[in-house]
């Protein structure tokens, strides 16, 4: 079991601020203790502002790409958006519940952080795929149009990607985390909150 400790000391500032504006995320994860110390959802972050030990944070709802190609990303969403009417790739917050993967991220002063969401969210996550960038064979995907009749199209490969991925929404919060898979977060407002750790158990 993995259990973490929030670097300061005044935990109940921290407990009252979830309790009051994230009872939709904690009643799904299992409470306060799930969520900040059992299964805890990480991500790494750079130019935030912070004053510890929690910081509330809104989610960018037209996030663009920084390594996938922006008509890639657009048919990836356009094949979440028909099936959940939401655009995980623009509209989410990129999490897992591997800290390493947060420490690739991460601003060294500030560290991984453990995210809650604020009100409503969604999520989906594929126990099939660690990451989905890496799932994308980069040499065969392009924006344009097939040359042959027999070549599928971008679109097609796509659908066949995501199809394999098995993708879950909204539903294995708890196992998401422990899959240390990529866990694309929808919400408007989250929290953000330090943490160090203490224990690393199996």
């Amino acid at each position: 079991m993995r259990l973490f400790e929030i670097t300061s000391s005044n935990t109940k500032v921290v407990s009252t601020k979830l309790k009051k504006y994230c009872q939709p995320y904690l009643n799904e994860v299992g409470g306060i203790k799930e969520a900040l110390l059992i299964r805890p959802l990480f991500r790494g972050m750079r130019g935030l502002v912070f004053d510890p030990p929690i910081a509330r944070i809104s989610v960018n709802q037209n996030r663009q790409p920084v390594d996938m190609e922006p008509g890639i990303q657009k048919i990836i969403d356009d094949w979440f958006s028909e099936r959940t009417k939401v655009r995980f790739r623009q509209q989410s917050l990129f999490c897992s519940g591997d800290i390493t993967t947060a420490k690739i991220y991460q601003e060294e002063e500030i560290g991984p952080l453990i995210v809650v969401p604020i009100g409503p969210y969604h999520y989906t996550w594929s126990p099939t795929y660690r990451d989905l960038y890496d799932e994308i064979n980069w040499s065969s995907i392009t924006v344009y149009v097939p040359s042959t009749k027999d070549e599928p199209t971008v679109e097609e490969k796509i659908d066949e990607l995501l199809t394999k991925g098995n993708y879950q929404f909204d539903t294995g919060i708890r196992e998401a985390i422990d899959s240390n898979h990529e866990i694309m977060l929808a919400c408007k407002q989250a929290y953000v909150i330090k943490y160090r750790k203490i224990a690393n158990e199996n």
